[in-house]
């Protein structure tokens, strides 16, 4: 949470996009893309508490938050190394 020299980032796209492009790409039906997503977001969940006593679903650990869905990959690389610039800086 703390640790010097870092940017913490959370990079991911709301759950009905994530569904839909889950079940496109698994070719897996809806329903079955949303229970299967859902127990990924739990084991994510359950292993940072485990690991680093954190809620990764808590905002304030991050410096950013950016939505996929809103920004294509490039986009989204740029606006993260332009924000690693700022919050650390040239080492």
């Amino acid at each position: 949470k703390e640790y010097p020299g870092t940017l913490h980032v959370k990079v991911e796209a709301p759950f009905p996009d994530r569904v839909k492009v889950f079940a496109d790409r698994t070719g897996t039906s809806t329903a079955n893309a949303e229970k299967e997503l859902k127990k990924i977001d739990e084991k994510e969940t359950e292993f940072y508490l485990d690991i680093c006593d954190e809620d990764v679903r808590d905002i304030t650990l991050y410096h950013l938050k950016l939505n996929t869905s809103k920004l294509s990959v490039e986009d989204t690389v740029r606006l993260i190394t332009d924000a690693f610039n700022l919050v650390v800086g040239e080492r």
